[in-house]
């Protein structure tokens, strides 16, 4: 079996513009291969297409970069962590399709509909402090919800019903 090392581009900054193609061949469940950590973080990367093809990737890091689309990543079955932190994406639905998601980070972004995970199965972790965000209670139905983070702009009363409905999470708020 191939080792993989993980792809840090995070230092590249202002040189890393087109991420080219990123895909490869299927490959059994079994056997792991390609890319399995990804880190675009503080970079002008601004399309995701690459990625598509690249249904290997576990972590994937796009925090302060020009994303504002993740459709590409629909067919990311394995993907565990996300963060879309300080980006202008603003739609998530197409999180919903991924039932591996563990983390998910969307602080700072111009998310402001979280209905599209409502009901995961696997979410554990939450970010979303410093966000355009109104309304959390689709998150009742997120039973699997250990750690949630958020900013000051949500509602006490809102943060209440989800101590109520989300008995074994901890929600912290800044």
């Amino acid at each position: 079996m191939a080792v993989v090392q993980p792809a840090n581009v995070s230092g590249f900054g202002n040189h890393l513009c087109n991420l080219g193609r990123m895909d490869r061949p299927p490959r059994p469940e079994t056997e792991r291969s390609g890319l399995e950590y990804v880190n675009l973080g503080s970079t002008k990367v601004s399309d995701l297409s690459p990625l598509s093809g690249n249904s290997s990737i576990l972590k994937l890091y796009l925090g302060a970069t020009k994303i504002t689309d993740l459709s590409a990543l629909t067919n990311h079955s394995v993907l565990e962590e996300l963060d879309i932190s300080f980006t202008n994406v603003s739609d998530i639905s197409p999180l919903a399709t991924i039932g591996s998601l563990k983390t998910l980070r969307i602080s700072g972004s111009r998310v402001v509909d979280i209905s599209a995970l409502a009901g995961h199965a696997s979410l554990e972790n939450l970010y979303i402090e410093d966000s355009e965000l109104s309304d959390i209670l689709p998150l009742a139905s997120v039973k699997s919800l250990k750690l949630l983070y958020l900013g000051s702009e949500v509602l006490e009363e809102d943060i209440v019903k989800l101590e109520t409905q989300l008995p074994n999470c901890i929600i912290s708020r800044r």
